[in-house]
């Protein structure tokens, strides 16, 4: 070990010993905390206090606050980039785009610290549950030899729980981060922040939503306060990840703290690779097994008994599978070998059932434009039927839809109409005239956020217009009240699970290129990728060329 090396690793232990009242001068630290710590001090060693009502809570305070790492003058250590990549590589597959923006935010991080600039903006990992985020912010605290925690924010209800709840209440404690800090004993761990996008879904006490602004900002978390401790703690050596689930339900301000990486849903064949090369060798290894699975067999697992984005439905149907090889271990019963025949044999439940969905994909029709979703069921095409009719300008919404929905059919309604010129409208008066109903097929789906608001715009306007849609082209994207096209996620999953339905051609928001890169290339070869940033492009494409047709042919006629 280098002499460098050395004596880092000694003045490390010696920041984390006990704090003794002769230390307090030493502390790297405001002279109004040094003032405080030296208060609890006096007052537990004052053996006439032990009486006091609040004594056992100033002691525990003192506990705390003398395992707390107070010194914080070490330079940061220098990250292995090599060792950070292979740990990354080796526990998570794919994700090459990921990964090389994790690296370049870690290596950024390490030389803006050590010349004490602004920190760079917190990771946010975002993506469908499952996805690998909990287990790569894991992966990075590993590689970097830190500690690591994992504060759940859907459990946080008020704001207590983060910052401390002062002494004067029964119940009062250090907050979650200072209690992670007093626990490892250091001040540099990883903490991960998870599922940053609930904390806005139910009622509570406070504002959380402030109090993560506080902990992210770089300039402000060097003063982080804790209630109960009465202390300001610098948490900037902290490295904080958060992750969210759907980042539509994330504020603003609370986005434009952290770098958002985006996880997409994982393919069928991606969900085989990670099965084969991670999920089996794990389990092989914990039990002292050397069980392997044909691809076809896992392929059948995954569309027979799981339904989601990730893969953690897929871990626990193995999980199964080997239970039960194990208990015919223990009866002294022969197991068969696995294979597509029996494999149902091996599983003890039931299998995910199949919706069946009725799509035709032949022809044009004026009003009904086909959408696709990520449904409880997997990817689905999900026809999006609108007819006009004499009215007041009622909106009539059927199909088994959520609130999300039903507005996502008003933003575009609002659209068209602030586009009535550029769009040509039979009737600009449309909103006042007539009466429009939406109706989504198959009722017996809940639709829930689908993402559909290109796809109602264009039903819609086909029906305004009465223009003929090709039933081979299908959309996904978020439309925004200014025609602004918003990336969706999850558009490589989709994209495979319309190509079985016929569809042949996509309207894609631009911000989902990269998600589109992962569709298998057999498919992505056979069919036409429109990707568009404003519904103006996709007008265009649809709308505008027909509509030249339609006004030569007039003009041939009047000639």
């Amino acid at each position: 070990m280098a002499k460098e090396d050395l004596k880092n690793n000694e003045e490390l232990e010696e920041s984390r010993s006990e704090l003794r009242f002769e230390d307090i001068e030493k502390l790297d630290t405001s002279e109004s905390n040094k003032a405080k710590i030296k208060e609890y001090f006096e007052f537990c060693s004052d053996e006439e206090n032990v009486e006091e009502a609040g004594f056992r809570k100033m002691e525990r305070c003192l506990e705390f606050i003398k395992r707390l790492d107070w010194k914080r003058h070490l330079k940061e250590k220098k990250i292995n980039i090599g060792e950070v990549r292979r740990i990354l590589n080796e526990r998570h597959f794919g994700m090459e785009s990921i990964k090389e923006t994790i690296l370049e935010n870690l290596a950024i991080r390490f030389f803006m610290k050590n010349t004490n600039e602004k920190m760079p903006v917190i990771l946010c990992l975002a993506g469908p549950a499952g996805t690998g985020k909990t287990s790569i912010a894991e992966s990075i605290a590993e590689a970097l030899g830190r500690k690591f925690e994992k504060i759940s924010l859907s459990g946080v209800t008020t704001t207590f729980e983060l910052t401390g709840l002062t002494k004067g209440y029964n119940s009062s404690a250090p907050g979650r981060i200072m209690k992670t800090l007093a626990k490892f004993g250091c001040d540099n761990p990883l903490i991960l922040l998870d599922e940053v996008d609930k904390i806005m879904e139910k009622r509570t006490e406070g504002d959380i939503e402030g109090v993560l602004l506080e902990i992210l900002d770089p300039d402000q978390n060097k003063r982080f306060r804790d209630e109960f401790l009465e202390l300001e703690y610098d948490l900037s050596n902290v490295l904080f990840i958060a992750t969210a689930n759907d980042m539509s339900r994330v504020s603003e301000p609370l986005k434009s703290r952290m770098e958002i990486i985006y996880l997409d849903s994982y393919t069928l064949e991606e969900k085989v690779q990670i099965a084969k090369r991670y999920m089996v060798p794990s389990i092989n290894k914990k039990i002292g097994s050397g069980l392997t699975f044909d691809d076809d067999v896992l392929r059948y697992i995954i569309e027979n008994y799981t339904s989601e984005s990730g893969v953690r439905k897929l871990n626990i149907i193995l999980m199964k599978i080997y239970g039960k090889i194990a208990k015919n271990t223990l009866e002294r019963k022969k197991t068969p070998e696995i294979t597509l025949k029996n494999i149902d044999s091996f599983i003890s439940t039931k299998k995910i059932p199949k919706i069946p969905i009725n799509v035709a994909t032949s022809g044009s029709q004026i009003g009904k434009v086909m959408g696709i979703a990520l449904s409880p069921f997997g990817g689905r095409v999900i026809p999006i039927q609108t007819v006009i009719m004499p009215g007041r300008g009622e909106i009539i919404v059927t199909g088994n839809i959520s609130q999300t929905m039903k507005e996502e059919i008003m933003v575009a309604i609002t659209y068209l109409r602030t586009k009535s010129t550029r769009f040509h409208l039979k009737n600009p008066n449309f909103y006042r005239e007539y009466d429009i109903h939406v109706h989504l097929s198959e009722n017996s789906i809940q639709k829930d956020i689908i993402s559909a608001g290109m796809a109602i715009a264009t039903s819609i306007l086909s029906a305004l217009n009465q223009v003929k849609i090709r039933q081979d082209i299908a959309f996904t994207g978020e439309l925004s009240i200014l025609g602004e096209i918003l990336p969706v996620g999850a558009v490589n999953l989709k994209i495979e699970e319309a190509y079985k339905f016929g569809i042949k051609k996509f309207f894609v928001p631009e911000g989902d290129k990269s998600s589109v890169s992962s569709v298998n290339k057999d498919i992505l070869d056979k069919v036409e990728v429109e990707f568009v940033e404003n519904y103006e492009q996709v007008y265009s494409k649809l709308f505008l060329m027909q509509e030249e047709i339609e006004e030569d042919i007039n003009k041939m006629f009047l000639n």
